[in-house]
């Protein structure tokens, strides 16, 4: 299942940079959002600290990328 695909693949990306969020956080906040009901907490955490620093054109447009992927999956999954 390639659920919250585009979230991962900024984790991972922002995971591999020194930057304001540790590597460890990003990791773990991937691991959460596997399973069958993914918890999105950190990830939407570490993208609010994201929009708030200064990021390159391209990361910006992981991150609203991932909101977006965020924002679908809550409501795909409101009933449940």
């Amino acid at each position: 299942m390639s659920a919250l695909k585009e979230t991962k693949e900024l984790l991972s990306i922002v995971s591999n940079q020194k930057g304001v969020i540790p590597g460890w956080m990003c990791k773990d906040a991937s691991k959460k959002l596997d399973g069958d009901k993914p918890n999105t907490e950190r990830a939407e955490a570490i993208i609010k600290k994201l929009n708030e620093s200064e990021k390159h054109p391209a990361l910006a447009a992981k991150v609203r990328s991932a909101e977006k992927e965020i924002a679908q999956h809550k409501n795909l999954n409101q009933g449940f």
